[in-house]
């Protein structure tokens, strides 16, 4: 149920999972031999804004992150070259002007498959989106072994009417703000009932149509979603590009 959302209103926190009870039956889950992999496939696009935190935030628990950019005319994809010189688990891919799909996940999907063993975790990410669970933590504690395909909690965070305010009357400044956290900056949220499969357990035999956002029979659905935050609206500036890109 979406909970509702009221500028200067702060709703409960996110949950932490540092404590969280867990439903009975999740000691009982059976584990796996061996350590699975975590593999994303990232689409990027004039998001200079948080890329570096994203990616930063991402090689806390990830083992590889693939990024394609669609062809960024700010410094996001001279970001992620600069942070893949320093840490190999950042790959970009390439850049080039492409108008946006989800299914251009499926390209690197073909492409860097061969690096995946049976039983990896792939992820779909995107540049706005924390993992306020780390998943390895996540399928550790909570799913099943026959699950294999996570759908996202998600919480859009928003920019008020009171942040708007601060901005247009000088006593916040857009680059000076940008240098805080994002979970400083934008601290309101709403939960949203919509959900997308985020996440699913990698097979050999897999096929990804190059029309498809996801692959045909990721597997069983999990019971539980794995909270997201999200941050498509980050300040005026971010939210002014943003928005003229998607209207050409």
């Amino acid at each position: 149920m979406a909970v509702g959302f009221t500028p200067g209103f702060r709703p409960k926190p996110i949950p932490e999972h540092d404590g969280v009870k867990l439903r009975p039956e999740a000691s009982r889950i059976v584990k796996r031999r061996g350590v699975p992999a975590f593999h994303g496939l990232m689409l990027i696009r004039d998001e200079d804004d948080i890329i570096e935190q994203c990616l930063k935030h991402l090689l806390t628990w990830i083992d590889a992150v693939y990024v394609l950019d669609l062809g960024s005319t700010d410094e996001t994809w001279n970001i992620v070259r600069d942070l893949a010189s320093r840490e190999k688990r950042i790959i970009p891919v390439r850049s080039a002007t492409r108008v946006f799909s989800n299914a251009l996940r499926a390209s690197l999907f073909q492409e860097f498959r061969g690096r995946f063993s049976d039983g990896d975790w792939v992820l779909r990410l995107d540049a706005d989106e924390f993992y306020h669970i780390p998943p390895p933590t996540f399928i550790n504690d909570r799913i099943w072994e026959r699950e294999t395909c996570i759908y996202l909690g998600w919480y859009f965070f928003r920019l008020t009417s009171v942040e708007l305010e601060a901005y247009e009357s000088g006593r916040v400044t857009v680059m000076a703000d940008r240098a805080r956290p994002i979970e400083e900056r934008r601290r309101f949220f709403k939960v949203t009932e919509h959900a997308e499969p985020r996440l699913f357990r990698y097979r050999p035999a897999m096929k990804w149509s190059s029309a498809g956002s996801f692959p045909y029979h990721a597997g069983y659905v999990a019971r539980e979603r794995i909270p997201i935050r999200h941050y498509p609206h980050r300040d005026p500036l971010q939210m002014e590009k943003r928005y003229q890109l998607r209207s050409k």
